[in-house]
């Protein structure tokens, strides 16, 4: 298409079909900053904020995987593992915030 209409024709076709993929692809994967939203959520709720701490590192040094809880007023509120402190806190704060969504439910 692009070899007989140019760059233009050939962006009609396939940007349409690229918007769709990409929207998919969007919506099947979660982008949110959960430490972010708990930290909101506690400031407002609590008037605190979550505190990490690494409780475990397992496997070599080259493959390491981190286990991290969150904390919210000295209590273990979301436990989270991860390739990175960060993945394993973004875990944690996750687990926290299902909690809180979960009992905010009943």
């Amino acid at each position: 298409m692009f070899r007989d209409g140019g760059l233009e024709s050939a962006s009609k076709v396939f940007l349409p079909l690229l918007k769709v993929e990409i929207s998919k692809f969007a919506d099947s994967w979660s982008f949110r900053d959960f430490k972010s939203d708990l930290q909101e959520y506690t400031q407002n709720q609590f008037v605190c904020t979550p505190s990490y701490k690494v409780t475990n590192e397992l496997g070599p040094d080259h493959a390491k995987e981190f286990e991290v809880v969150v904390m919210i007023k000295n209590k273990v509120m979301g436990k989270g593992f991860g390739k990175s402190k960060k993945e394993a806190e973004q875990a944690a704060a996750k687990m926290a915030m299902e909690s809180y969504s979960a009992s905010s439910k009943l």
